[in-house]
Formats: structure tokens, C-alpha cells, sequence
């Protein structure tokens, strides 16, 4: 054999022993980067940049908006006149308590903006980029001057609110301050903050989510033991996090919270009612309950309204207020909340009817009725 033979051979062995191994770290690292392990975007460290007209020093990305504390460095006052934010993709409804605010040459500021980041393609615990524009004006000139600074945040999206929004006492107070997107807000009606969501769309917005009652969230379920009332709908205290309309399990306020906001807003709720059966037949209903409480103080989740009190009901959000109901009633006002029935007389005796008997919220008043189907899921708002 030749020595050109001999170092041919060499390479061909060469290529057969190591060529399966090459082969195969070459599908780990596909497979690593098609998990996402090896994505770039992981190993790319955060950044928040705006350019020379705004330093930033620091930035989060929340579930519901960015945080940014930025400084001025434009030479002179300025009035921020909008801030709108996207994604790569999609623009993204925001609002932001800094516009229309004068911030002064070389002064650092807290920026929170509000954002539905619904559809947005960011997920929580993931890195993600959003790209924010501030347009402001010299605080000498008009809008009619204004000028666009673009910038980005890139960072992992982390838990919680926006940082310093505490957007007074209810949903309400939030969209009165100029806070228009859907999402999770701090309000704080009782001295303690607390995170709920916000309906701003619907109904002329500023709805606080009180409640997501599901019956069959029982520790009792499917069994039926009439002298036990339902634990989570009707307990007088906040169960879980009130941040969900679509919760697949039980959710409420605190009836303290409840009547705080009741008491400094609107005294109005709203409840959408969703049931498949009614007296044990295939007979779907889905409505909307609204009701002014003359007194928030009688709310209580634990049983009816009392004797001599008024309340107003109507079923679409655009009608009048019809005549009091329950103003000389046999003492049991359960339709006062759209937290149970709706009919006029269903309770009985203070609290029976609903302890005993319904155990959750339902529209069909059929105690004999055994099929959990009859009792309806409610989602409550109140104003």
C-alpha cells in the first residue's frame, strides 16, 4: 500500500470513529435549542434604553404593565404627552399616570404603565421586549412641538402589579384616574392594599371583580348535606386571589372590602349568571343581574339581607331602576347582590333557604332537586 493509500485510510477511520459522535452532539444541541434551553434570547442580558433624551435606571416587567424610573435629560421641563407600548407584533393597551404631568430637567421619576398584556405573546418567568414610546413637548411650547423618543425594555416578566399604583379606593377611583385597560390593579379601600381586577370596557367600566362563585367548589361535592352551607361561597372572608373573572374555582373579596367599596362608590353590582339546569332539565340560562344597595353595610356573604331594606334590580344595564324590592318583604332579600336567587320570596326564614337548602348560588329554587348542575356559576362586579 502506498503512503498516499495509508493516509487515506487514516482519514476514512478517523471520520468513521468520530463522525457518529460529532453526529450526535450535533442532535443534542438542535434538541436543546428546539426546547428552548439554548435560545439566545435566554442568555441575552436585560436592557432598558431610551436614548439621551431619557436615562433609564431602573426596570421590571410585570403581568400588567412595565415599571421605569427614568430621568430627564432633556435641558429643559417637559410635558409627557403620550405613552404608548408593543410588542414585536401587536401593539398593547396601556395607560400611565405620568401623562399630562410637567417633569422637570434632570429629574428622576417613577413611570408605572398600566397595560392588558392579554395576547401578547409575553409569559411570565420568560424573558420578554416590549418597545415604549414617550412623546412629549417642551413645557415653553404646545403638543403641536411634540417629539417621539422610542425606547425598549427587555427582561424577564415577573408576578405581581405595577409598582406604585395604588389607584384609590376601587376599580372606579382607577378608571377616574385615567387607567382604561382591563388587567389587575392595587387598589386599597380598607388601609391595605390589595390586587384585584378591573373591568374598564364593559358597562361603562370601573367594575371591581368581587366574586367568582363555582358550587361545585364544595369540599362536600357531589355529596348533599342540606344542614352544611357551601364553605367558599359564602364565607365572609377573601378566598384566593380575587384576579381572575374566568377562575375555575371559587374566588371572592372579603365582605369587609365589599361594603368598603360599595359604601364609597356607586352601591351597584353586577352579576352574570351561567347555568345549564333548571329543575333537573337541560335548560340553559345565561343572564345579567343588576342591583343598587340603598344599605352596602347589610351586605353579607354568609346568608340574606335583612327586613325593611331597599333595593332596586333591573336585567339590562341601560333600563331604569324599576320600584324598590324587599321594602316590606317576609325579611329575606337574597336577589340585594346576585349573590343567590333572584326571585322576590325564594329564602323563607332569615338565611334557611340559603344554608340549608341552595347551599349555592341557584336560580332554580328546587331544593329537592340532587343534580349540582342546578346551581349556577356567578361572577359578581360590584361598582
Amino acid at each position: 500500500m502506498t503512503k498516499l493509500g495509508k493516509k487515506s485510510q487514516a482519514a476514512l477511520e478517523f471520520l468513521t470513529t468520530y463522525g457518529w459522535a460529532f453526529l450526535i452532539i450535533l442532535i443534542m444541541i438542535g434538541a436543546l435549542a428546539y426546547f428552548g434551553i439554548l435560545s439566545p434570547s435566554k442568555l441575552l442580558p436585560g436592557r432598558c434604553n431610551f436614548g439621551s433624551e431619557f436615562g433609564c435606571k431602573s426596570y421590571t416587567i410585570t403581568r400588567n404593565g412595565v415599571n421605569l424610573r427614568l430621568a430627564n435629560n432633556v435641558a429643559e421641563p417637559i410635558v409627557v404627552d403620550s405613552v404608548t407600548v408593543s410588542t414585536e407584533k401587536v401593539p398593547v393597551s396601556c395607560t400611565s399616570s405620568i401623562v399630562g404631568t410637567t417633569w422637570k430637567a434632570g429629574e428622576v421619576k417613577d413611570v408605572p404603565i398600566s397595560c392588558d398584556l392579554t395576547g401578547s405573546g409575553l409569559t411570565e418567568g420568560e424573558k420578554g421586549k416590549l418597545n415604549v414610546k414617550i412623546t412629549y413637548y417642551t413645557a415653553g411650547s404646545s403638543s403641536s412641538f411634540s417629539k417621539d423618543v422610542q425606547g425598549e425594555v427587555y427582561t424577564i416578566i415577573q408576578g405581581g402589579s405595577v409598582s406604585g399604583v395604588i389607584a384609590g379606593i376601587s376599580c372606579k377611583d382607577a378608571l377616574a384616574s385615567g387607567f382604561s385597560s382591563n388587567g389587575i390593579y392595587t387598589i386599597n379601600p380598607t388601609g391595605s392594599p390589595i390586587e384585584v381586577y378591573c373591568d374598564m370596557t364593559i358597562d361603562g367600566g370601573g367594575w371591581t371583580l368581587a366574586s367568582v362563585c363555582r358550587p361545585e367548589d364544595n369540599p362536600l361535592y357531589p355529596t348533599y348535606n342540606p344542614s352544611v352551607p357551601n364553605s367558599r361561597c359564602w364565607n365572609t372572608n377573601q378566598v384566593g386571589a380575587p384576579t381572575n373573572p374566568n377562575s375555575p374555582i371559587t374566588i371572592k373579596l372579603s365582605d369587609q372590602v365589599i361594603v368598603a367599596i360599595l359604601t364609597n362608590g356607586d352601591r351597584t353590582t353586577r352579576a352574570n349568571w351561567n347555568q345549564q339546569y333548571r329543575y333537573n332539565n337541560n335548560n340553559p340560562t345565561n343572564h345579567w343581574v343588576y342591583n343598587i344597595i340603598t344599605d352596602p353595610a347589610q351586605w353579607s356573604s354568609s346568608g340574606c339581607g335583612a327586613q325593611n331594606k331597599q333595593f332596586y334590580r333591573k336585567y339590562n344595564y341601560g333600563d331604569a331602576w324599576g320600584l324598590p324590592l324587599y321594602s316590606g318583604s317576609t325579611g329575606c332579600s337574597c336577589a340585594i347582590n346576585g349573590w343567590s336567587n333572584t326571585r322576590n320570596d325564594s329564602c323563607g326564614d332569615l338565611g334557611t333557604w340559603i344554608a340549608g337548602c341552595e347551599r349555592a348560588p341557584s336560580s332554580s329554587h328546587c331544593c329537592a332537586c340532587q343534580t349540582w348542575d342546578e346551581r349556577a356559576n356567578v361572577v359578581i362586579w360590584i361598582r
